[in-house]
């Protein structure tokens, strides 16, 4: 049986500031097992998510990851983190 996801390249987001460059890569992440299903944490104990690593000068360095529930709850705090930021601009 095929792979029932396909794979994805991680997505990358830079920053610079003073000269220094430091990107984040996130990356999906989840097991799938010999019958072609997706392990949701009964198997192998590691949850479907979302990693989420530092780039700094061409090195990787793991940072989080999190579970798809964290990663909406992360989507929201960023977004009003965005709105209250916004809101100072105007």
């Amino acid at each position: 049986m095929g792979d029932r996801f396909e794979r994805h390249p991680a997505h990358r987001l830079g920053v610079r500031a003073s000269g220094h460059t430091t990107q984040i890569s996130l990356q999906p992440h989840a097991i799938q097992l010999a019958d072609g299903s997706i392990d949701v944490n009964k198997q192998s104990g590691d949850r479907p998510g979302i990693a989420i690593d530092e780039i700094h000068d061409g090195n990787t360095r793991d940072c989080l990851n999190v579970t798809l529930d964290g990663a909406r709850h992360l989507v929201a705090a960023l977004t009003a983190l965005i709105d209250e930021v916004d809101g100072w601009t105007r």
